[in-house]
């Protein structure tokens, strides 16, 4: 996907936030997308497929360029030459819940056609039972992102379809920071409202899959 430079916002924030410099305005809107993105969980991507390999149960993940994993949304698995249509959903669980429930303590020496998975703190999939079997391409899996906290450019679809909710968010930050030139707490709260309102409409458009309709923003009156 194509990607917006950090700075895009500056015009959004700099008449609201006057004498505020453009590393702060860029980290804090850096910031707020990762916040955004972790609230929402809306940047979704599929992987590119993995090679599941007989006796191996641990699988990396790699995230793209200027990104991070969350958390996995979604894992999926089919034999060696299958059909696409053929792949079927692993349900995620935890160790501790695998350790509790588990009728004896051997389940993760277990081995066989895999029908669960689970994340170690790595973010690497470990597929359980153990694979009795190569499948090239065999596991499909769609990952939720966020920006990295180095990144100077985000997903583009965060200023197309967000610019307005980041911005909020932006100024917010921005606004409450005591002891800067540019420090103003008392009209900071009023865009932490608002930017807290759009973050509930954004996170309804990834429970109803309604992606088509952009986020309104609500005018209201802040302290200045």
């Amino acid at each position: 996907m194509a990607t917006k430079a950090l700075t895009e916002w500056w015009s959004e924030i700099a008449p609201d936030v006057p004498g505020v410099p453009m590393p702060a305005v860029e980290k804090a809107v850096r910031d707020i997308c990762i916040v955004f993105c972790e609230r929402t969980l809306l940047w979704e991507k599929e992987l590119d497929r993995i090679d599941v390999v007989t006796a191996t149960s641990e699988y990396a993940l790699t995230a793209p360029d200027d990104s991070e994993i969350i958390s996995v949304e979604r894992v999926l698995h089919k034999a060696n030459s299958a059909e696409d249509s053929t792949f079927v959903f692993l349900y995620p669980f935890s160790q501790t819940q695998k350790d509790f429930y588990a009728s004896n303590n051997q389940w993760q020496f277990e081995t066989g056609t895999p029908t669960g998975y689970y994340v170690d703190v790595d973010k690497a999939i470990h597929l359980q039972p153990i694979p009795i079997a190569d499948s090239t391409e065999g596991l499909l899996v769609k990952v939720n992102l966020r920006p990295s906290y180095t990144c100077t450019s985000v997903e583009e679809f965060l200023y197309n379809d967000y610019y307005k909710v980041i911005g909020m968010g932006a100024k917010a930050d921005l606004l409450s920071k005591v002891g800067q030139p540019w420090a103003k707490p008392e009209a900071a709260t009023g865009y932490l409202t608002m930017f807290a309102e759009m973050l509930k409409a954004a996170k309804a458009r990834k429970a109803t899959g309604d992606m088509f309709n952009a986020v309104q923003v609500q005018t209201k009156p802040i302290i200045s």
